[in-house]
């Protein structure tokens, strides 16, 4: 999980290889504070074919000021990491050799980063940061937060959006509200919604387009554009057992 903490104006994260009913049940003040929350995100999911399954491939990942959580699968994602740790270790080089410390600082910090990538995930983190996903061979349901903005971007892999006009049955607490969930299916989305027994609501789905970016707003999805992509998508069925062929990267893209 990451989520704003409004009171502290930062974010906040926390993530453990642990089924779902264990997280909740060994992590329930955390999960308390996020309740306060008015934007954040929460993931589950199943390893990639050839991930381990331990803390070191829970969602969702830190880079730099961001937090997101991938559903789906990087063919290339080694390729990808030795690129990166190429590429900065160039950017560190010529860094240093200006002595600008800001751009030192910042080409070790994205060095060490590359260096650290240990699933098919982590690369991901430079990507969501450009905007452009163009080296990235491989499938991608993304959320991503930083600040107190959430973001949402899909790529051959299934993902959709709920706005939910709701209010408690019981308290008048000054009419309905609006909130915007993005999940991996209907199903997923429905079924959390039915365990909310003491809501009233209406709920509108929305299966938004592939390759732009949106903003996940209380009211709706914001379209903030197209972004580049690979045109070589593996297929990918939702219950990960589909395995595609690994391809090469095309040179890394700042």
């Amino acid at each position: 999980m990451a989520f704003r903490n409004a009171d502290a104006a930062q974010n906040l994260s926390y993530r453990q290889a642990a089924p779902a009913k264990q997280f909740v049940k060994e992590n329930s003040k955390f999960i308390g504070e996020a309740r306060r929350s008015t934007v954040g995100l929460g993931h589950t999911r199943r390893a990639s074919p050839g991930m381990p399954i331990d803390n070191s491939n829970a969602h969702p990942f830190d880079f730099y000021k961001y937090f997101y959580a991938h559903n789906g699968r990087i063919n290339n994602w080694q390729e990808v990491k030795e690129a990166m740790i190429m590429h900065y270790s160039s950017d560190l080089a010529a860094a240093e050799s200006t002595q600008d410390q800001q751009k030192i600082k910042d080409a070790t910090y994205y060095l060490n980063y590359a260096k650290k990538c240990t699933t098919d995930s982590m690369v991901l983190g430079p990507y969501i940061d450009a905007r452009d996903f163009s080296v990235i061979v491989g499938c991608m349901a993304l959320v991503w937060l930083i600040g107190n903005k959430l973001y949402t971007f899909r790529y051959a892999k299934e993902a959709l959006a709920a706005t939910v006009v709701w209010k408690h049955k019981k308290n008048n607490d000054g009419g309905p509200r609006v909130v915007t969930l993005v999940g991996s299916t209907k199903e997923i989305l429905s079924k959390s919604l039915e365990k909310t027994d003491n809501l009233e609501y209406e709920v509108a789905y929305f299966e938004f387009p592939e390759d732009q970016v949106f903003c996940v707003e209380e009211s709706g999805l914001v379209n903030e554009g197209k972004v580049p992509v690979n045109q070589i998508a593996p297929v990918d069925a939702f219950s990960s057992e589909a395995v595609a062929d690994t391809c090469s990267a095309p040179p890394f893209a700042a």
